[in-house]
């Protein structure tokens, strides 16, 4: 199969929206590994036999996930929640909206590392998901003029979901660098109007 949205998802007769992101394709560009993703809700230790059929199907998540790109300026977002990130001079999240709302937005350094920080261009910024079901952004770069440690995260939003999922992580890699010395990392996030501390 080369056409990953040649593909339809059903619980018994009824249809579920799904998406299907290649992972690994062969050379010939056929799927060899591909993510299924589709809403489901399912009780603890419960099981559930859904058919995965290679036709086109035409279920549409509620509340689907977008995708807009104005400039340097990205927004990922469902009709509930919203993130935007800048690709030029990435600082984090630039806000974060819930029910039209904004709840943060950027700090003054986002993202901070033995005190080196601020907004930069990323040395990486890809899609490795995109589409109504979910969308996932990965982003990866460095901490002001500090060669090690980097950073990589991954944003995701989901059809539907009232929440941005957001994986950081402190990378350790650097090319000709024997030791790293870490005495604070932080991501930082500024409170926007809409903000309430414990609410």
């Amino acid at each position: 199969y080369k056409n990953a949205a040649g593909f339809s998802l059903f619980d018994g007769d009824v249809e579920v929206p799904v998406q299907v992101s290649p992972i690994v394709n062969y050379p010939d560009g056929s799927l060899h590994w591909a993510l299924i993703s589709f809403p489901v809700t399912i009780d603890a230790n419960a099981k559930k036999a859904y058919t995965l059929k290679d036709a086109p199907g035409k279920a549409a998540p509620q509340n689907p996930v977008a995708v807009e790109e104005r400039g340097s300026k990205v927004t990922i977002g469902n009709g509930r929640v919203s993130v935007t990130l800048d690709k030029e001079g990435f600082n984090g999240i630039e806000s974060l909206t819930y029910k039209g709302q904004e709840i943060f937005r950027a700090a003054k350094a986002g993202l901070t590392a033995n005190g080196k920080g601020g907004p930069a261009k990323p040395t990486h910024f890809e899609f490795r998901y995109r589409g109504p079901v979910l969308t996932t952004l990965y982003v990866k770069g460095i901490y002001g003029d500090l060669k090690t440690p980097t950073w990589s995260m991954s944003v995701t939003v989901c059809a539907g979901e009232p929440r941005v999922h957001i994986e950081h992580n402190l990378r350790n890699g650097g090319i000709g660098v024997d030791t790293i010395n870490v005495d604070s990392a932080k991501m930082c996030f500024g409170a926007a109007g809409a903000f309430t501390a414990g609410k």
